[in-house]
């Protein structure tokens, strides 16, 4: 799937890549492996400016998620969960700018089988 980028306030690019995958987990007293699903979002944080120090400000930051074998898969929660646990370090005024920005560019939009496809109504 490709990156969403996007700009905000301050001039910082932002790039969001998605990874949704399949690992095992060990669940139970008896310690069973069984198959759960994760997501995981790659946040790369740079200046907008070519001419600015971009080693200065660059930040690449990493949030995942589990599925607990018990829940259905949802892509959509998974990706939400995994945002705000990649943005954690990032100030409030940061993750607010940067949650601002990626409703505006997503909108209803909606991820399916790897494509972006925008919702009707």
């Amino acid at each position: 799937m490709g990156a969403l980028r996007f700009e905000t306030d301050g001039g910082y690019q932002w790039k969001v890549v998605f990874q949704h995958g399949m690992t095992t987990r060990e669940v139970g007293k008896k310690k069973q492996e069984v198959p759960v699903r994760f997501t995981t979002a790659i946040v790369d944080l740079t200046p907008a400016s070519p001419w600015s120090d971009s080693l200065a400000y660059m930040k690449q930051t990493i949030g995942m998620t589990l599925c607990s074998p018990s829940d259905q898969f949802c892509r959509k929660t998974g990706r939400k969960i995994a945002l705000q646990r990649a943005l954690v370090e990032y100030s409030r005024e940061t993750r607010a700018a940067f949650w601002q920005e990626y409703w505006r560019s997503v909108g209803k939009m909606e991820f399916i089988n790897g494509h972006r496809n925008r919702q009707q109504g």
